[in-house]
C-alpha cells in the first residue's frame, strides 16, 4: 500500500507557499470494510474543502455532509445515500466531526462534538455492509491548506 503525501508546508511558510494537503492511500482491499467509524478533528479556515473521499464515499464537501453506498442482497451497490449538510463553524476551534455506519443494525450518524447532526432514522438498512465497489484510492484533504 502506497502513501502519497503533498505537504502542507515548512513551518514559519508564507500564504503564498501554502499547499493543499491531499494525502492519497492507494487502493487496497484491506479498506472494503463492512461499517465504517471515521472522526476528525478539524479547525475550519476554508468552507468547500472534501475532508475524505474515496469514489463513492465522501465526507465533508461543501460543509459537513457524508455520502455512501451499501451493498444491495444481489451483490450491486445502491444508489449514493447522503446526509443533509450540516455547516462548518468558521472559527479557531477544532472540532470533531464523526461519521459511523453500522452495517448490523443499517444505522448511520453524523455528529459534530458528539452531538448528533444528521442520521438515517426511519431508511436504515440492516445487515447491508458498505459498497466499496470501484471506489479506488482513499484522499485525504482535497482542497485542504489550513492558514499555513
Amino acid at each position: 500500500m502506497g502513501i502519497q503525501r503533498g505537504w502542507p508546508r515548512r513551518k514559519g511558510a508564507t500564504t503564498a507557499e501554502k499547499q493543499d494537503i491531499v494525502m492519497v492511500l492507494t487502493n487496497n482491499p484491506i479498506f472494503n470494510v463492512a461499517g465504517i467509524d471515521l472522526s476528525f478533528d478539524y479547525q475550519s479556515d476554508e468552507k468547500i474543502a472534501t475532508i475524505f473521499s474515496r469514489g463513492n464515499f465522501r465526507m465533508g464537501f461543501d460543509g459537513m455532509n457524508v455520502r455512501y453506498r451499501v451493498t444491495l442482497p444481489d451483490g450491486s451497490c445502491s444508489t449514493p445515500i447522503s446526509s443533509s449538510s450540516v455547516a462548518i463553524t468558521g472559527d479557531d476551534i477544532y472540532r470533531n466531526y464523526r461519521f459511523l455506519y453500522d452495517p448490523n443494525t443499517g444505522s448511520a450518524r453524523l455528529t459534530r462534538d458528539g452531538t448528533l447532526q444528521w442520521s438515517n432514522a426511519g431508511t436504515e438498512t440492516p445487515g447491508q455492509a458498505l459498497c466499496w465497489t470501484g471506489d479506488g484510492d482513499i484522499t485525504v484533504g482535497v482542497a485542504m491548506d489550513g492558514s499555513g
